[in-house]
């Protein structure tokens, strides 16, 4: 079960490891950022595989700034994206 934010990307891999027989699913564009977006993509791995063993979100933010110049909407999303 593949997850991106980017769509040409994920569709060019799901074609790459589909040409090589690997059982490759594809789920909608997700952001990790986004809870209903990763609730979808679970329960398509669910539907699809019946569960999964590992999760793994290769994501990270960086800001750079004060935090004291720094809006708190955008350290949450630093927080909850990293963390």
């Amino acid at each position: 079960m593949l997850v991106s934010r980017e769509e040409t990307a994920l569709t060019e891999l799901v074609r790459e490891l589909s040409r090589e027989a690997k059982d490759c699913v594809a789920h909608t564009v997700a952001d990790v950022g986004d809870r209903k977006q990763l609730q979808a993509a679970a329960d398509a791995a669910i539907q699809r595989f019946g569960g999964f063993d590992t999760w793994i979100n290769n994501v990270g933010l960086s800001i750079y700034g004060r935090c004291a110049d720094v809006p708190l909407d955008e350290q949450r999303k630093l927080f909850d994206t990293n963390f």
